[in-house]
């Protein structure tokens, strides 16, 4: 568990409080998670919140999100979670990536200087789906 006074108002500092209740995080991010920096290491700022004001994460375990908004820091919204059961709340949810890319769209990908996080935005796809189609290992049907 974190423990420090200094620490809870940097982090609150970096946050938005909506009437929805969610924590929007409005620094730095990794990919589509907020990024806080916590004893010169960064961690994601959800799982920094969860362990602040929840306690521990056990190995191996992902804290996902009951509002489905990924820079939600909202402790309330965390909840712990493996990802098998990760995957089969974003499933129930209608969340998991069903988007479908258009050819064009995966030229554009395969031709652009952008990172994979980048492109991750843009298309509204995760990291891993980029990376997959510029190693050719989805989309690869050349011409």
């Amino acid at each position: 568990m974190i423990d420090t006074d200094k620490n809870d108002k940097r982090f609150m500092a970096k946050v938005s409080i909506r009437k929805n209740g969610c924590w929007i995080w409005k620094a730095s991010c990794r990919g589509k998670y907020g990024c806080f920096s916590h004893k010169g290491k960064a961690i994601d700022a959800h799982r920094w919140s969860y362990s602040r004001w929840k306690g521990d994460i056990p190995e191996g375990m992902f804290v996902c999100h009951k509002c489905d908004n990924p820079l939600c820091v909202n402790p309330e919204h965390l909840f712990l979670g493996t990802h098998k059961e990760n995957m089969k709340d974003a499933s129930r949810k209608g969340r998991l990536n069903q988007r479908k890319l258009t050819e064009r769209q995966v030229f554009n990908i395969r031709m652009s200087n952008l990172s994979n996080q980048q492109l991750a935005r843009k298309y509204g796809v995760w990291d891993s789906t980029i990376r997959r189609i510029r190693n050719y290992v989805t989309w690869n049907k050349k011409g």
